[in-house]
């Protein structure tokens, strides 16, 4: 009796552990649904500084912009932001100008809200990138002006009107924080305004102009996140 009961008393003994170990309850799946750690993690914010070039110089811009990861959706993330967008003639305008005897500007200012989805492409091509597609809308404010350089004569206008982009963009990690990208965007615009011709002490409204149109943006940047 006495070794049967030591028998039992052992077979218990050894089987405590493997009992112990059934009843922990099983660790949560990860809620990473980026193995690689290249997409925003939700709270995260992006801030970039850009600079931009259209039609090879003929246009020059710098920006800045923010994302904010807001939350996720399956594998991918959501993140929310806004941008604001100096651009001005450079190129063509300096061209024009010296053909015709003129100063001639074309400045856009554009304020907008953004719009970000970010996929999980790090952990498929092997290299530190983060892949988003991007929507933006806002408000473009348009400055031209012309003016004589003999001084005999000026001509100005001011407008403004909707902006809407959308593109895809990519972030190059070089490391946890500081990363490098570049955007690129199809950008609708259209807008009127009503210019005024001064010669001498005297201005004089000229007719409504209206404008529109779709132009390919490319933007590089630095950015960081936090």
């Amino acid at each position: 009796m006495k070794l049967t009961s030591a028998v039992l008393a052992l077979a218990l003994t050894a089987g405590a552990p493997a009992f112990a170990q059934d009843m922990n309850p099983a660790p949560a799946p990860s809620s990473d649904s980026d193995p690689s750690g290249l997409m925003p993690k939700i709270g995260h914010l992006d801030v970039r500084v850009t600079g931009a070039s259209q039609q090879l110089l003929f246009y020059v811009g710098v920006g800045v912009n923010a994302d904010y990861a807001l939350l996720p959706l399956g594998p991918l993330a959501l993140t929310v932001g806004g941008e604001f967008n100096y651009d001005t003639c450079f190129l063509g305008c300096i061209a024009a100008g010296a053909i015709l005897n003129q100063k001639i500007t074309d400045r856009t200012f554009t304020p907008a809200a953004r719009v970000t989805l970010h996929f999980p492409l790090g952990q498929f091509s092997h290299q530190p990138v983060d892949v988003y597609a991007l929507v933006s809308g806002g408000v473009l404010i348009a400055t031209h002006s012309a003016e004589d350089l003999g001084g005999q004569w000026s001509w100005r206008g001011t407008a403004i009107g909707p902006a809407i982009g959308g593109g895809l963009g990519g972030n190059y990690m070089w490391g946890n924080f500081f990363f490098t990208g570049t955007e690129i965007t199809a950008a609708y615009t259209a807008y009127s305004y009503t210019p005024e011709l001064t010669s001498g002490t005297v201005t004089v409204p000229q007719e409504e102009r209206t404008m529109s149109g779709t132009n390919l943006l490319v933007r590089v940047f630095l950015g960081l996140r936090f």
